[in-house]
């Protein structure tokens, strides 16, 4: 029984719940959450020089984003991964249907950010990039 225990315990802290948040997107600290379950598709793909971050919202943060960002033109919006700031871009334009990407600096760091916005790295072991 203790080995069971301990087994599902390891389990357990290997990926977040379903309903921990590991993104969050705000605006001089308004904002919300985005949990893996939220994010319908996230892939990493290496670009020269670099590699960039695809992900797709759905429906209920993709509509939070967009009103974040008709509200936030010329503001930064921090995105904000398990507690670590990983950009603070300006808005520019209102951000509708929960699609965007994000540039990173090497394939390596861009595959660590997909697998913790997917549910597959427990944000305990994200280092930031």
């Amino acid at each position: 029984m203790i080995r069971a225990a301990a087994i599902l315990a390891l389990v357990s802290a290997a990926a977040p719940a379903a309903a921990d948040p590991v993104l969050r997107l705000a605006v001089d600290g308004q904002g919300f959450n985005v949990s893996p379950d939220q994010i319908l598709q996230v892939e990493a793909e290496e670009v020269f020089p670099g590699a960039v971050v695809f992900f797709r919202f759905a429906e209920a943060p993709s509509y939070s984003l967009e009103q974040l960002t008709a509200a936030s033109i010329g503001l930064k919006l921090d995105m904000i991964v398990c507690g670590h700031v990983l950009m603070s871009p300006v808005v520019m334009e209102v951000i509708k249907g929960g699609v965007g990407q994000i540039n990173m600096g090497d394939i390596t760091a861009a595959r660590e950010l997909a697998a913790t916005l997917h549910g597959d790295r427990a944000c305990a072991d994200y280092r930031g990039s």
